[in-house]
Parts: C-alpha cells; sequence; structure tokens
C-alpha cells in the first residue's frame, strides 16, 4: 500500500514515527543517520520498504498539538542527488529509491520510498562499515544494528528456506505420530475420497505433503512442519517445548497477576496440529453460551452458540497457520466474562489497513496452510478474516472482532465480544457522562476501554469504521474532557480511563464470574469452575427444567421431581444413573448437561461420561468422530438394561 505526501504527514502528525516512517531534517546534506534507516528498510522481513521523508523538524513547542513543524530542504537538487548516489554506490547492492520532492507552506519536503529488497539480495549493509558493524534491522520507529541471530535470519531467507521446512537437530522418522496419518487419512478421505496421497504409504504421503524429506541414503527426517502437524507428543515436547496451545477460562474482565487467583479453568495441548484443531475447536464451542430462540410460527426453540462453529474454527486456524514458530511462546485461547481472545507469535505480514478489506493473504507457513486447507480447516483463499466479519454482521454481532498486530512485539491477537458492547450495565455507566454530549463513536471507545482495560488508535478506527485522523481527533477530545488519559509514545500510544474521574463513576465491570452476562434475548452464562465441580454462578433461570433444550422429549413426572429438587452433593451411582436416564430419551451434549445438572462442563466430562462412555453406558452420537463440533451422548443399548 503506498502513501502520498499527504498520508505521511497525517500519520506523522497523528502517530509519530513508525516502522515504516523516518523523518530526517536534510537541511543542507543527507546526514550519515539516513545510511542506517536505508540500510533497514531495505532488510526487514515482510515490512514492504519504508519512507524516508526530508525537510520536517520535531516541534519544541509542547503546547502545539503539531509533533513537526515544516522546516524545509535548503538545497533539495544537491539532496536528491546525494540520495540517490549513496544508494547505487555506497551498500552492497544497488538500492532504487522512488524518490518525489513536494513544496507546503512554500517549503521543499524530499520524501522517498526505499524498497524491501529481494531475500537473494540480503543482508544489505553499509560497505564501509561491512556485514557485522553496517547492517540494520527496522524494529520500531529506530534502525537497530543486526546482532547473529538477525544475520541467521537473513542469511536462511537468502537461502530461501522458510522456517517449516527446516530440520531440528535429533529427529527422526520414528518422531512421526502414525496415529496423527491415520486421523489425516480419514479426515482427508472425508473431502476427497479419490484424493491421490491417499494410495500412497505412509512414508510416500508424508513426503507428498512436503512434511518429510528423503536424504541420499534414505533415511526420512521429519521438517519443522511435519513435526508439528504429525509429530508424537513426546518429540513436541522434545525439540518444540513451546509449541503447546493454551486454553483458559479467566474469572472476570482482567487477566490477575497472581497465579492461585488468576484462571479457573486451563488446559495445555501438546499434540499434532491434525488432531488438535478439532480437539481445541470443540472445547471451545463446548464452553461457549446458547442462544435460545424461537421463530416466529414455531413451537420448539432453536439453541445455537452465541459465536457461529465456522467463526471459531476459522480463528483457531488463523493463529495455527500463521503463528511464527520460532518464538519460545505457547498460542493462547482466554476466555474472559465479556470476551474471548485468540494470542498469538507471529504479526500479521499483511498491513491491518489490507487484511480488513481485501481477501487473499501472505502466508508465513505455507506447508500448514495447505493441509489445513485441504482439510477444510480454513479458508481456501485467504478470505478468513473478511469471512469472520461477514459471518458475525450476519449472526447480529454489533461489535467487529478486533485484530491488534504489532510488527515489534511480533504478536497477533483477535478479540471477539459476544455480547453488545453497549449492553445495559455499560450504558448505565455512559449516563454519568451525559454532560460531555459524547457521540455513538466517542461512547463506543469508552465502553472498549472500560471492558478491555485501554484502547489504541487502531482500536478506535475498528469499532467504529473511521480513518486514522478521525480516530486521532475522538481520542484527542476524550483526552481533553479528562475522561481518557494518554500513555505510550508513537506508534506505541494508547489511552486508558483516566484515574481522576469522579469516584461515583466504577472505572471497571463489576462481572467477576468468568461467564458472558444472559441478556434479555435469553443468552445463556457460560459455567464457571468452581473446585468441587459446581457452578454457583447461575440465574435460577438456567438451572435444572429451565435448562432442558426446548425441542427435548417430555420428561417422565418422577425425573422432573428429581431435577427440580436437585441438591449440590449427589451420590455417584445415582449421579450417573440421572445423566442414563436423561440421554435415554435423547442425546443431549456437554454444555446442555452442565447446565441442567449446574456442574462445570469439565467436571461432568472428567468424573462421569468419560468414564461412561468407556463403561458403554453411554455411547457418542457421531462414535466415528469423538471430536464433532455438535458431538452429544445418549445411553447405550448397554446402559438402557
Amino acid at each position: 500500500m503506498e502513501w502520498d505526501l499527504d498520508e505521511l504527514l497525517n500519520r506523522l502528525q497523528t502517530r509519530d514515527e513508525c516502522d515504516r516512517i523516518e523523518v530526517k531534517e536534510a537541511y543542507n546534506t543527507l546526514g550519515k543517520s539516513a545510511l542506517e534507516t536505508i540500510s533497514s528498510f531495505s532488510n526487514e522481513p515482510d515490512l514492504g520498504g519504508g519512507y524516508l521523508v526530508m525537510g520536517l523538524k520535531r516541534n519544541e513547542d509542547s503546547s502545539s498539538e503539531d509533533r513537526y513543524i515544516i522546516q524545509g530542504v535548503n538545497n533539495p537538487d544537491k539532496v536528491q542527488q546525494e540520495l540517490a548516489g549513496v544508494c547505487r554506490n555506497d551498500f552492497s547492492t544497488r538500492i532504487s529509491p522512488k524518490i518525489n520532492i513536494d513544496v507546503r507552506s512554500s517549503r521543499t519536503i524530499i520524501w522517498a520510498f526505499i524498497p524491501e529488497t529481494f531475500s537473494r539480495e540480503k543482508p544489505v549493509f553499509i560497505k564501509k562499515y561491512g556485514i557485522e558493524k553496517g547492517t540494520y534491522r527496522r524494529i520500531g520507529s529506530g534502525d537497530f544494528l543486526c546482532t547473529e541471530e538477525d544475520l541467521d535470519l537473513l542469511y536462511q531467507l537468502r537461502r530461501q528456506c522458510r522456517y517449516e521446512s527446516e530440520v531440528l537437530p535429533h529427529t527422526v522418522y520414528e518422531d512421526i505420530s502414525l496415529d496423527a496419518i491415520k486421523e489425516y487419512r480419514r479426515l482427508r478421505s472425508l473431502i476427497d475420497p479419490n484424493a491421490s496421497e491417499l494410495k500412497l504409504n505412509d512414508e510416500q504421503i508424508l513426503l507428498s505433503l512436503g512434511v518429510c524429506i528423503k536424504s541420499k541414503n534414505g533415511e526420512i527426517t521429519p521438517t519443522v512442519a511435519g513435526l508439528l502437524l504429525f509429530g508424537t507428543k513426546e518429540a513436541l515436547k522434545r525439540v518444540m517445548p513451546a509449541c503447546r496451545v493454551d486454553y483458559i477460562l479467566v474469572e472476570g474482565t482482567k487477566w490477575v497477576s497472581n497465579a492461585s487467583e488468576r484462571y479457573k479453568l486451563a488446559i495445555e495441548y501438546w499434540e499434532p496440529l491434525i488432531t488438535l484443531m478439532p480437539r481445541l475447536h470443540s472445547e471451545i464451542m463446548g464452553n461457549l453460551p446458547m442462544k435460545f430462540e424461537l421463530k416466529p410460527g414455531e413451537l420448539q426453540r432453536s439453541d445455537t452458540p452465541l459465536i457461529p462453529s465456522e467463526v471459531v474454527r476459522e480463528a483457531i486456524a488463523n493463529l495455527l497457520m500463521h503463528r511464527d514458530y520460532r518464538m519460545p511462546q505457547p498460542t493462547q485461547v482466554i476466555r474472559y466474562s465479556n470476551r474471548i481472545e485468540f494470542k498469538n507469535a507471529g504479526y500479521s505480514l499483511k498491513p491491518l489497513e489490507e487484511l480488513l478489506v481485501d481477501s487473499g493473504s501472505v502466508q508465513r507457513n505455507q506447508t500448514i496452510a495447505k493441509i489445513f486447507h485441504d482439510l477444510k480447516f480454513a479458508e481456501t483463499k485467504g478470505t478468513g478474516i473478511c469471512a469472520m466479519r461477514d459471518k458475525l454482521k450476519e449472526v447480529g454481532f454489533t461489535t467487529p472482532p478486533i485484530i491488534e498486530t504489532d510488527r515489534n512485539k511480533n504478536k497477533f491477537e483477535l478479540i471477539f465480544f459476544p455480547h453488545h458492547l453497549l449492553d445495559e450495565s455499560t450504558l448505565n455507566w455512559l449516563s454519568y457522562f451525559k454532560e460531555f454530549n459524547l457521540n455513538d463513536s466517542e461512547r463506543r471507545a469508552l465502553a472498549f476501554a472500560r471492558n478491555i482495560g485501554a484502547i489504541s488508535n487502531v482500536d478506535y478506527r475498528q469499532l467504529n469504521g473511521v480513518d486514522t485522523l478521525n480516530a486521532s481527533r475522538g481520542l484527542s477530545r476524550l483526552k481533553e474532557l479528562g475522561i481518557l488519559l494518554m500513555k505510550g509514545s508513537g506508534s506505541g500510544t494508547f489511552y486508558i480511563l483516566s484515574e481522576e474521574l469522579p469516584p461515583h463513576i466504577n472505572p471497571l465491570p463489576n462481572e467477576v464470574t468468568p461467564q458472558i452476562s444472559p441478556k434479555p434475548e435469553g443468552l445463556t452464562p457460560q459455567i464457571s469452575s468452581e473446585p468441587e465441580g459446581l457452578s454457583h454462578s447461575l440465574p435460577p433461570l438456567c438451572k435444572g427444567l429451565a435448562a432442558i433444550p426446548g425441542d427435548f422429549p417430555k420428561l417422565p413426572e418422577d425425573l422432573k421431581v428429581e431435577l427440580a429438587s436437585l441438591r449440590k452433593k449427589v451420590k455417584r451411582d445415582h449421579f450417573k444413573y440421572l445423566i442414563k436416564r436423561l440421554c435415554s430419551l435423547a442425546p443431549l451434549q456437554l454444555s446442555q448437561l452442565s447446565m441442567i445438572f449446574d456442574r462445570e462442563p469439565r467436571y461432568i466430562r472428567d468424573d462421569y461420561l468419560t468414564e461412561m462412555i468407556k463403561s458403554k453406558d453411554l455411547t457418542y452420537l457421531y462414535p466415528e468422530t469423538p471430536a464433532h463440533p455438535k458431538q452429544a451422548y445418549k445411553t447405550s443399548e448397554e446402559g438402557s438394561e
């Protein structure tokens, strides 16, 4: 995406220098530091180059809103020729800048686009300093001398070798899970029974997928992609100890630093992506609140997850496909009471502006992405983010998913708000600011800051569908009113609720339970995890008989009485008896059973359902697909005897 001078000046005044924009005064000459910037823009992987803006000077007047004043370039012809000359002669490879000149306020501004060079030409260094002292990377708004690790990365890119295609030391073919290969065959045959790779043996299928390599002596060794997709749990822990995925239920709306109070449920997944993907999807869907609907003209209500299954699947696939597996940082899916966050190491390789509107994606892990597409784990045309936004809008989400991507911190976050951001509680809170005559965009911004704890220019833009300048104006107004407090600087600027708000204005939501609060439309809250497996936070409407699905067969009177008077402590055998009786009438999902019995889903699954499946008291509704997103339990023939 190319920026003209107006866009560059706008970004500098509102957000300061960033990873793609550097300011130099260059009043009479280019200056030595410009060479470092040229090297960094040329080298930085996936940045796409950057802009050198000359003729501006940082404003020393603290009372002014303008970060820069136009000083102008005194001798523009000289500076242009100097820039073209150093790009042609002073670096290890010839650089071809796109140089532009313009006049603003009767002063000359020169701005040049420095392209990222081809991988085969990196590292680009200043010749007179050599590789070790003349090679720079662009990190944030600064140019940094490359470390040994940085140079290793640039040389790896030069070899055109992606990390997922590397072979890690001390790995062997036996590190591949035969069960994962079997599951791949099963899933692939469901999509395309005639797929050519299904006719191959195990070794051949792994070679054809590009997840193993064969040496000259005939040894077959898994690549990084091979381990991630098909590796055994033991191998993953041994050679990639940080590759796990964590699913966490947090109490309330904030991450608590105290480990003993931080979360109510945490599941660590150490398994190949082939089996992890459907299991994680099933776990998340089983813990999501349900939406009860009674359509006009129908007698029975329908129960559907508040976040559509395909949206959750696409969010998980996006994390696993685009994760930077070099980083020793696990992927996290975190459920708060008011939102669900998908967090990953690996910034978006596409600029945010393009990510929100364009189809197509730039793939960090091409082998993993291809296999995910073949198995229908993810969209096949790179339209995942847009598809998620469209689907959520279709089902009535009023708050779009928020994307946080930070190149400097190498992170990506996707945030869903399953409830209305401007719910009754938040509207009551916003009423305290009535005197300020806030518009809808500003109200949404405050609601976001209250729920998340902070808001940035990028957040404001996504929430309200506005450009950078309007977002800056909105946030600046809220700051001037004393409602928001600005933190950070430059591209790292963010805003929090002011610490000087009147005491009667509670800055944070009152919810402390790890479920999404019920809405007037009849949304059921997610059950929290208590030590005994009991959930004490469910409103009376969602307990016992009220949680029976609308299309469920009529209950016998004695069973009705038992459920209506169910105690917290029930004998184990009797609890199993009640489960069997219910599931003998019709299949029930884990989330439904947890609400009927007012117990945490994990407690019912681990303490009862798993055992009852093994003892054949129960059977799966989808026995061939245990991780089916709509999996339910029914009483088996043996269990009904």
